[in-house]
């Protein structure tokens, strides 16, 4: 899968505005976006990525990693059944200075601050998670994309 320049036409500010920071990272933070106009009631996840502070090959992988979760989109999207827990992108913005990865919003939460919040992880919690989890990288995997990840 090569590298696309699926960046949109348009601004980000034009298309959204961040509302509330969920969390930071090394490269960038996530910010619970609105959408305006036509989407102004919908809610995503942005994940807004400061490029100054990527090497030219974590940028590469960055815009990689866009064209890879697009890709399971589509896919995942072609066969609604088979819902693997994989976040679907929106819209990705692309300027000298940052990306804008638009992306659905799950309201779950990061499985690994679900877990630290419970008192209690039985065998069966352990297993559900396991298989969930499994049954992704089996879809990633049927779909080639392990060789990407490398």
């Amino acid at each position: 899968m090569a590298i696309m320049d699926e960046s949109s036409d348009y601004s980000f500010e034009e298309c959204y505005r961040l509302e509330r920071k969920l969390m930071s990272g090394s490269y960038g933070t996530v910010y619970v976006g609105m959408g305006v106009d036509d989407y102004k009631d919908m809610r995503y996840a942005v994940k807004v990525v400061d490029r100054s502070k990527l090497s030219s090959r974590d940028d590469e992988a960055q815009q990689n990693e866009v064209s890879i979760l697009r890709y399971l989109g589509t896919e995942q999207q072609a066969n609604p059944a088979d819902d693997v827990g994989i976040i679907y992108i929106i819209d990705f913005f692309k300027s000298p200075k940052s990306f804008h990865i638009v992306m659905e919003l799950a309201e779950g939460g990061d499985v690994f601050d679900r877990l630290a919040k419970r008192k209690v992880y039985t065998e069966k919690d352990a297993r559900d998670l396991a298989r969930r989890m499994l049954t992704s990288i089996q879809f990633m995997h049927e779909r080639g994309i392990g060789e990407f990840l490398t």
